[in-house]
């Protein structure tokens, strides 16, 4: 909250001690973001695209998630982002991917 600005390869990522269905706002957030929800198994299960900035509107994950991840506006798209992507984070302690 209250950041006017975010380089564009950074983002904010918050991880829960259990998956669940979740919700965030913009509210005191200035600048447009996209959310990631992601599984417990590391599956992107949810996707916010360019939430409205100051909105006390409800944004739910739509899924059980374990993982939101905020990014800019448009970064979503601008990587191909989708619903049952794999995403590998340290914070993935039960992940859908191979052992390497």
């Amino acid at each position: 909250m209250f950041r006017e600005e975010m380089p564009r390869d950074a983002g904010m990522i918050f991880v829960y001690p259990e998956a669940q269905p979740m919700a965030f706002w913009m509210k005191n957030t200035p600048l447009p973001l996209d959310i990631i929800f992601i599984s417990r198994r590391g599956v992107i299960c949810g996707i916010a695209e360019n939430t409205r900035p100051f909105s006390e509107e409800s944004i739910p994950s739509g899924c059980a998630a374990q993982v939101a991840l905020e990014v800019n506006a448009g970064e979503v798209a601008a990587q191909g982002l989708r619903r049952g992507a794999a995403v590998r984070h340290p914070a993935i302690l039960d992940p859908v991917w191979a052992c390497e």
